[in-house]
């Protein structure tokens, strides 16, 4: 998209290689305002521009796209780096820019470009960057000739992105679990460079929190850790008919509906398990690809969850916001929320608290790391089995003109499977709390 505010460029073909797509970008310099995907080589390194805007006399600027809300420190250092490689092909750099994704506009479809994103010049940010690129470029190269992979810790590896080499680094200590200690990542990485590698190894005089001390005490013991007080406080709060709800939603990055905006969230699939008193279990689930269905689920749920018992949720932020953003578009469903929204209860509280704990978690406190070692369940029979390919495989179903009415109808069993069975975790998770507090 970003394209069509510079446009009549040419291109330079992905499918080139580095020496191919910079010869053909030495021909397009000679009389090309615009190119797409300019290359240039220097020895040892070859970058690529989003576009690069020809000023005058060999002078430049490079125009970045962003699929962000705001430019990120990673793209600093890349358009850092295409400075680095460009100037020293012999070029010089005007002006940096970013296109970034104007999230906060309502958009109507089809969507305005012009409109769709926002400008910003990094100069001053680049300006920064730019002196350590040299001195950044020598340490990369010196990197292949190491004999052994250069000391980094498991967080180093993580960010900005997860890197796709770690299990070369970290084959033989691959089983360790001092990186799964909750709260304080800077105390794992101090006892992983002193040479501590699991929770059962940290030394007692390490000062430690409540939930950490839980931790180590169960890696050592292999127990469960119960706070029954903890469970029965949580159970307590909740009242008749239980609402067992899911939403799965899509957050894209281009809106594909009609008064939306980007990265919002769009509920397109929802499980509703109704639980009351006498153990009657009523089940309801909804999906619609060919039209906005924040209005048919919206009409469902008011329908469905009256302003009585309680409506859980596992980390109860996505439903509530999916909820709250669908009626910013259909206000008319503002009174049901007003007199529903103080019914959430959040089941993944009794967990965060650590009034449960299985070591077999290894520290975490989702859905999926709590299940199978609390009541058994599992995914493992399901087509979809997380909600990013639910994310992805909606969308296909959304935007895929190719896919025939087979592949849909699989595509939609599987994705209300899916969903389903988050609503199943969830009732088998309040059902096994409810026996653990009866067998005390």
């Amino acid at each position: 998209m970003g394209r069509e505010l510079y446009p009549n460029g040419k291109e330079v073909s992905h499918f080139l290689s580095p020496e191919e797509a910079t010869s053909e970008t030495k021909k397009l310099l000679i009389d090309s305002p615009v190119i797409y995907n300019a290359t240039f080589s220097i020895p040892n390194f070859y970058t690529r521009s989003d576009i690069l805007i020809n000023i005058e006399n060999n002078i430049y600027d490079i125009v970045d796209i962003s699929s962000n809300s705001n430019p990120k420190n990673e793209n600093y250092t890349d358009l850092a780096f295409q400075k680095f490689v460009i100037e020293n092909s012999g070029y010089s750099i005007r002006n940096i820019f970013v296109l970034y994704v104007n999230s906060n506009l309502i958009h109507s479809l089809p969507i305005k470009t012009e409109l769709y994103f926002k400008s910003k010049c990094i100069n001053d940010k680049i300006s920064y960057i730019f002196p350590l690129i040299k001195d950044k470029a020598k340490e990369i190269l010196s990197i292949p000739k190491l004999e052994d992979p250069p000391t980094l810790s498991e967080h180093s590896c993580k960010s900005p992105k997860d890197c796709k080499m770690n299990l070369m680094c970290w084959n033989s200590k691959k089983d360790m679990n001092i990186f799964s200690l909750r709260e304080n990542q800077e105390l794992a990485k101090k006892l992983y460079n002193n040479n501590i590698y699991y929770l059962r190894d940290i030394p007692e005089s390490e000062e430690l929190s409540r939930t950490q001390k839980i931790q180590v005490e169960c890696d050592k013991t292999n127990k469960i850790h119960t706070e029954l007080n903890g469970i029965e406080e949580f159970l307590n709060k909740l009242k008749y008919p239980y609402y067992y709800l899911d939403f799965e939603a899509i957050n894209p990055v281009i809106p594909i509906y009609d008064k939306s905006r980007s990265f919002q969230h769009i509920p397109f699939l929802f499980s509703l398990q109704i639980e009351k008193e006498s153990g009657e279990i009523f089940d309801d689930f909804f999906i619609e690809e060919d039209e906005d269905p924040r209005l048919s689920i919206l009409n469902k749920l008011s329908f469905l969850i009256k302003n009585e018992g309680s409506i859980i949720c596992f980390n109860d932020t996505i439903e509530k916001k999916c909820i709250q953003e669908s009626i910013s578009v259909y206000p008319e469903f503002n009174t049901w929320w007003e007199s529903i929204k103080g019914n959430f209860v959040d089941l993944s509280i009794p967990f965060k608290n650590f009034s449960y704990y299985n070591p077999l978690q290894g520290g975490s406190t989702s859905l999926k790391s709590i299940i199978t070692p609390l009541t058994g369940m599992n995914y493992k029979d399901l087509a979809i089995q997380d909600g990013s390919l639910a994310n992805r495989e909606y969308l296909n179903l959304k935007l895929d003109k190719n896919l025939d009415n087979l592949k849909k109808e699989k595509l939609k069993k599987d994705l209300i499977d899916y969903c389903k069975k988050d609503t199943q975790a969830m009732i088998s998770i309040i059902h096994t709390l409810k026996k653990i507090i009866n067998q005390s």
